[in-house]
């Protein structure tokens, strides 16, 4: 084994964005996404709290009707609540 080998030091940033919207976290994400990309700055690594948001995908929506969506926002909620009980 070739004790010489080097391991290449990447810069990573560090991000406390507190609480915002999901909306207003993904447009961070994608721009700094961009930017990578493009082979323009560096890692983040993100820290951000959001109020609770049911996300169904990219294809989600062609595949699931609103009602079946409410069901499962419902379900989702119970199980939650029951969580946060002990149950």
């Amino acid at each position: 084994m070739n004790a010489d080998k080097t391991i290449p030091v990447r810069t990573c940033v560090v991000r406390d964005l507190g609480r915002m919207s999901y909306a207003e976290a993904l447009s961070v994400q994608e721009s700094i996404a961009d930017e990578r990309k493009a082979g323009l700055g560096v890692d983040h690594l993100l820290f951000v709290e959001h109020p609770h948001v049911v996300t169904i995908g990219r294809m989600g929506g062609r595949a699931m009707s609103w009602r079946r969506l409410r069901s499962c926002v419902r379900r989702a909620l119970r199980f939650t609540s029951r969580i946060a009980a002990g149950m």
